[in-house]
């Protein structure tokens, strides 16, 4: 779930992913999905934050991993 409130006076977003990987997604979660998983999440933060405030102070880069991954799965 993607949870979105204030605390002490500062924006919080916060998503909790909970499962238990069964099967071939033992090995596909860690090799695959996660690192995709990771690099959709900080660009959304970036984006919230751009919103939120115009600008990102630390832009996420996408790892040589994800590059690859993101090409193999016709995502440019």
């Amino acid at each position: 779930p993607l949870a979105v409130g204030a605390d002490g006076g500062h924006g919080v977003i916060r998503h909790v992913l909970i499962g238990r990987a069964r099967g071939a997604m033992r090995l596909l979660f860690p090799a695959v999905v996660e690192p995709l998983h990771d690099a959709v999440v900080e660009d959304l933060l970036d984006n919230a934050e751009r919103e939120a405030t115009g600008s990102v102070a630390r832009p996420a880069s996408w790892s040589p991993r994800v590059r690859v991954l993101r090409r193999l799965t016709g995502d440019r």
